[in-house]
């Protein structure tokens, strides 16, 4: 048998549904019967229906918290609520990370950078090329003899 699950209507009409909720044929959810998005909240009518004694209750979900589903290319999509107050937009950068079994999205912040050319490089190679004042400086700092090599120290 395969598990339960709901579709949640979309108010344009799209087929596709706003949300998708799927769980064991085992858990506490049986049968959701209908389903109200209101103020931020789900509202479900659920019941244990084709089982008796006959049970109801309303089952309520925060939509922001609910289940992403994935699409087969891999998406989801982040509700409109948590975009906005973690100002996500299009093109924006999340940095992805598995903890204790979970995903954690964070945003990231991105700097953009353009590669050196062979020509800058250059220049900056002889912008950096130290004076033989300083060369003699650094081979003391270092113990180097005039030929490159590095003294042994006695003992």
């Amino acid at each position: 048998m395969p598990p339960r699950a709901w579709c949640l209507p979309h108010p344009a009409g799209n087929p596709a549904g706003a949300g998708k909720w799927e769980g064991p044929k085992d858990g506490p959810i049986i049968h959701l019967d209908s389903a109200l998005l209101l103020d931020g909240k789900i509202y479900c009518a659920h019941s244990n229906w084709d089982e008796w004694p006959m049970t109801r209750s309303v089952e309520i979900w925060d939509a922001e918290t609910t289940t992403l589903v994935v699409s087969p290319r891999g998406q989801i999509t982040l509700p409109r609520p948590v975009r906005a107050r973690l100002r996500l937009g299009p093109g924006s950068v999340l940095l992805l990370r598995e903890e204790a079994g979970k995903i954690v999205l964070d945003p990231a912040a991105v700097t953009p950078v353009q590669p050196y050319s062979d020509e800058e490089i250059e220049r900056l190679i002889g912008v950096d090329r130290p004076s033989p004042r300083e060369r003699v400086a650094l081979r003391r700092r270092w113990s180097l003899k005039a030929g490159g090599r590095r003294r042994r120290p006695n003992g």
